[in-house]
């Protein structure tokens, strides 16, 4: 796993890791929301390196680039939320 993908891992963990004890975990089961587990590693490899593009080239306004970046990874919500995961 890349370096890129530890540090969304991490940001996430960070972010949460108080409140959810699966924080920094991507999703490993079938949701109404978002892409396949097994597509997750993938779409979010084209996401982070869509996002370097767009920022590198200059191709959208920052405020674009943050609104496209969060609407494609709510499409591809790799981590789970506290519906996803199912009471001990």
């Amino acid at each position: 796993m890349s370096d890129l993908f530890q540090f969304v891992r991490d940001l996430h963990r960070r972010m949460f890791g108080e409140v959810w004890r699966w924080a920094g975990k991507f999703r490993t089961s079938e949701r109404n929301l978002g892409i396949a587990p097994s597509q997750i590693p993938v779409a979010l490899r084209q996401l982070l390196d869509d996002t370097r593009t767009w920022m590198e080239c200059q191709t959208f306004s920052v405020d674009e680039i943050g609104v496209r970046f969060h609407h494609r990874l709510v499409q591809i919500h790799p981590f789970p939320t506290a519906m996803d995961v199912t009471p001990a």
